[in-house]
């Protein structure tokens, strides 16, 4: 099987990401169902156009033979501006890093992350970073296995008679 080619993406690949941040999204539902929604939303056109119009923020997609976006992975960069504990530095980080499943374990994600490792690069960031779920371990071993380095352990505790809202409507509103 030949290598997939690896581009940014276009308006018409919506679709086929569409499709991957679903699989996403149904994976991570299995690691924290407490969070995540059986059946998800998926991000609205206006949103995924606004990515893709937007200077700091950079989606990558692999094509295999046939034409079909088999991977994504978005990402955007991160200002660090000076203050009384931080330095003034430049980080690219990765939102969504999602391989067909009957694609994995062929270097499509690698060939993507490295994708974004160039662009980071090129812009002048001091650091790539990304954040991933204690419980996909599939995930954590990928990531250690490309150079990827736990940096800070984010810690939580859940309280006794609460739960997530599953009723609430869901709008897909985050910035990087």
């Amino acid at each position: 099987m030949m290598p997939a080619l690896i581009r940014s993406a276009l308006p018409g690949d919506i679709e086929s990401i569409r499709q991957l941040e679903t699989e996403i999204a149904l994976h991570h539902n299995t690691i924290r169902p407490d969070m995540y929604r059986s059946h998800p939303g998926l991000m609205t056109e206006e949103y995924y156009l606004n990515i893709l119009n937007d200077p700091d923020r950079f989606s990558f997609v692999a094509v295999n033979e046939a034409g079909e976006v088999v991977g994504v992975a978005l990402c955007g960069l991160k200002r660090s501006d000076n203050s009384y504990s931080y330095r003034s530095f430049l980080r690219m980080y990765t939102n969504l890093l999602c391989v067909r499943k009957d694609c994995q374990r062929q270097g499509i994600g690698s060939l993507l992350m490295e994708a974004v490792r160039r662009k980071a690069v090129e812009l002048g960031c001091y650091s790539m970073e990304l954040a991933v779920w204690n419980g996909n371990k599939k995930a954590l071993s990928f990531y250690r296995s490309i150079g990827y380095e736990p940096q800070v352990s984010r810690l939580e505790m859940l309280l006794p008679g609460k739960t997530v809202d599953i009723s609430n409507t869901w709008i897909h509103t985050p910035r990087l």
